[in-house]
Parts: C-alpha cells; sequence; structure tokens
C-alpha cells in the first residue's frame, strides 16, 4: 500500500492524505460536531482542491459524533464516500447505526488496510 503523501497534526485529530483518500484518526475522548467537522472538511477541500476524495475515519480511539451531522455531507461535492475503520465490535455497531443518518455511500471495515483498498479502487469503478 502507498505511503501518505501528507500527514497533518490538528487539536483534535491526525489527518493522513493519500492520492485520492484520507484517513483522519480523531483523538481520544473528542466529541466532534460542527466546529471540527468543519475544520476538517476545510484542510481537506483545500488539500485535494476540487478533485474526488474518499474519507476514511480510523477509529482506534474512543470518541463521539454527532450522526445528525452526516446529512450536511451531500454538500461537498468532491467528497464521493466514507469508510468507517475500527477493530472494536462495539465501534462498529455504533458505525452501522450512524450510517443511516449518511447520504452518500458509507462502507464499514475492521482493518484499515483493507479500508484503503476499498477506497484506492472506488473512484476508479
Amino acid at each position: 500500500m502507498v505511503d501518505a503523501l501528507k500527514i497533518q497534526k490538528i487539536d483534535f485529530a491526525t489527518i493522513e492524505f493519500y492520492p485520492n483518500f484520507v484517513v483522519a484518526i480523531i483523538n481520544p475522548e473528542e466529541n466532534l460536531d460542527l466546529p471540527q467537522v468543519r475544520i476538517l472538511e476545510d484542510i481537506v477541500e483545500d488539500y485535494y482542491k476540487g478533485n474526488e476524495y474518499i474519507y476514511l475515519s480510523y477509529r482506534k480511539n474512543d470518541y463521539s459524533v454527532n450522526p445528525l451531522l452526516y446529512s450536511s455531507l451531500i454538500d461537498i461535492k468532491s467528497l464521493k464516500a466514507i469508510g468507517i475503520v475500527s477493530e472494536s465490535f462495539s465501534r462498529l455497531q455504533i458505525a452501522n447505526f450512524e450510517k443511516q443518518f449518511c447520504p452518500i455511500p458509507y462502507e464499514i471495515f475492521n482493518s484499515l488496510d483493507e479500508a484503503k483498498a476499498w477506497a484506492s479502487g472506488y473512484l476508479n469503478e
């Protein structure tokens, strides 16, 4: 698998940029809500400059997400799909619940390598 082209650390997350997908690792105990999502959106959109990409959320830490935020993702035209990755059964159950709120393609994975492989090929389909 390709190494990250760029890694950026911000107050609440680490963001890894790849050719057509991004991996976000949110810090432990964060509460992801609209202000944090807007910061992530600005950083990622600035990096990809309108090119299509996939967002992978690598949930290796415990944190909360407001599931109502997913509805606004339809407005990010270059974001084509989301992948949620966790090795924790309980986090995967939460991701499955959140899926019903997401208006764009949303897949769940239990390994980061599997999610990266999916994301790498998704835009070529």
